[in-house]
């Protein structure tokens, strides 16, 4: 009987991953690569899916973990004669951008810290203080609707900023005219999430530039509940601009 080969190649994935509670609650972005042969017939979209969904529903140690859970899943879903999985981590998505910095060569160097909730940016003050940058805030979050919610949010940020004694940059003036004009007419996901982020985003990028800042980031990086596959892309291009 003739067998087949699937190959997907450079698949990116979010996997909560880590050895640390912390570690996983970040997670990590890495790039998924599969080379299946069987004589049953293997379905391509069907084999996507699977990878997307153990990346999804699972939660690992190490990314060994994840390879040899995957390889158990094929092998007894197809039969398969031979399975490659390569796993290779991109980024860790709050602190990729550090990691390579160091808590020696952090020292002096500023950072600015895009803010869309105190409860968010608790733990990401934490780790950058601990590596010794100087932190400052920042408030913009045109799509935070209604009004009250805005005007709870930003001084819940005022708390923190006095708390933490850090200095944040506020966008105060309630604008949803131009959240509204972004969005019309594509209210749908994964899209509007996209443009949600891209606008925080470029602003952060543009007030870093401005205010001379060695790096941005954002506490929606730390949120488990954002979308970080679609916010890292859009964060490096707004770095580049």
């Amino acid at each position: 009987m003739l067998k087949q080969s699937v190959f997907l190649e450079g698949l990116k994935l979010h996997l909560r991953c880590g050895v640390y509670e912390e570690e996983r609650s970040l997670g990590v972005q890495v790039e998924v690569s599969v080379k299946v042969t069987s004589e049953k017939f293997i379905d391509y979209r069907e084999l996507h899916d699977i990878i997307f969904k153990i990346a999804q529903d699972r939660v690992f140690v190490y990314l060994e973990d994840f390879a040899m859970l995957l390889l158990g899943v094929i092998r007894k879903k197809w039969e398969a004669d031979s399975v490659i999985i390569e796993v290779t981590k991109v980024s860790v998505p709050f602190q990729h951008s550090f990691k390579r910095v160091g808590i020696g060569m952090a020292k002096g160097m500023k950072v600015l810290l895009h803010i869309c909730c105190a409860p968010c940016a608790c733990y990401p003050l934490k780790v950058l203080k601990e590596k010794g940058f100087e932190v400052v805030g920042l408030w913009y979050n045109p799509n935070i609707h209604p009004c009250t919610e805005f005007a709870k949010r930003m001084a819940t940020v005022k708390e923190l900023e006095k708390l933490e004694n850090i200095k944040v940059i506020y966008f105060e003036n309630y604008e949803p005219e131009k959240w509204f004009r972004e969005v019309v007419f594509r209210e749908e996901k994964p899209i509007r999430c996209q443009i949600c982020y891209s606008l925080r985003l470029e602003m952060a990028a543009a007030v870093a530039k401005k205010g001379k800042f060695d790096y941005f980031t954002s506490t929606l990086f730390y949120s488990k509940y954002q979308k970080r596959e679609l916010m890292l892309p859009l964060a490096e291009n707004a770095s580049r601009k």
